[in-house]
């Protein structure tokens, strides 16, 4: 598990300039309201992810009096992280003092698991949220898993807008349709696969927590058991 060695951060919201050297067990920060401590959390998610999780407008948590903000990290593992997002630029991410041309590999050194209020939509949301939730577990277990899912991905997309037109071209759509079932069924084992892993010690968590008689958790991937996705897409495509 990746641990921070060092951390430095300047121009976001209302830090000005900040430098920590975090513990390698459990870190504690407490502070009267407005003084940072949300703040320095996002610092270090924009560092992982590349995105805020308080709002979608990364330009946002550059300090009004400033023109950038730059977040740096130094990974126990030796493993160096750097972030510079200026106004009306693109954000510059740097791995290793190379930059990256996105977040995949900052990603792998940097894991982070935001729990907040908006947790609880893992339960009462919609199946995207769960989607997302398993995804990223599978990220950070199977480095394969990111090629498959970007390509069923531009394939879905080549599917739906094919499906939109007035005439509908049915040799292209079974190209598609091939082409993405065979990502789709690796994305489904992916995800399966480490469903399976994560049950227990999801239910062994809540019995810690709570007494729930019957409780338990079961993978569905979204159409049936007894037929192939390939056979599924066909059938609903009138839908």
């Amino acid at each position: 598990m990746a641990k921070l060695k060092r951390l430095e951060i300047s121009h976001l919201r209302n830090l000005d300039q900040v430098q920590l050297s975090p513990s390698p067990q459990i870190n504690i920060f407490f502070g009267n309201n407005g003084s940072g401590k949300t703040s320095l959390l996002e610092g270090i998610h924009l560092l992982g992810l590349g995105r805020s999780f308080r709002s979608s407008k990364t330009e946002s948590v550059i300090q009004d009096s400033s023109q950038r903000c730059t977040i740096f990290a130094e990974l126990r593992d030796g493993i160096s992280v750097g972030l510079i997002k200026e106004r009306r630029q693109s954000q510059i991410l740097k791995l290793q003092g190379d930059r990256q041309r996105n977040w995949i590999e900052a990603a792998r050194h940097l894991p982070l698991q935001l729990i907040n209020a908006e947790s609880f939509s893992l339960l009462e949301g919609g199946p995207k949220t769960r989607r997302r939730f398993l995804d990223w577990g599978v990220f950070h277990v199977e480095h394969s898993f990111i090629g498959n899912w970007r390509n069923a991905s531009k394939c879905l997309a080549h599917r739906n807008l094919l499906i939109k037109q007035q005439r509908l071209d049915k040799l292209q759509l079974a190209a598609w349709d091939a082409e993405f079932s065979e990502a789709a069924d690796q994305i489904d084992a992916s995800r399966h696969r480490y469903f399976e892993f994560f049950r227990p010690l999801a239910l062994e968590t809540i019995k810690e927590l709570i007494t729930i008689d019957g409780l338990n958790l079961h993978y569905w991937r979204g159409w049936e058991e007894s037929i192939s996705l390939a056979d599924a897409l066909k059938l609903s495509l009138e839908k």
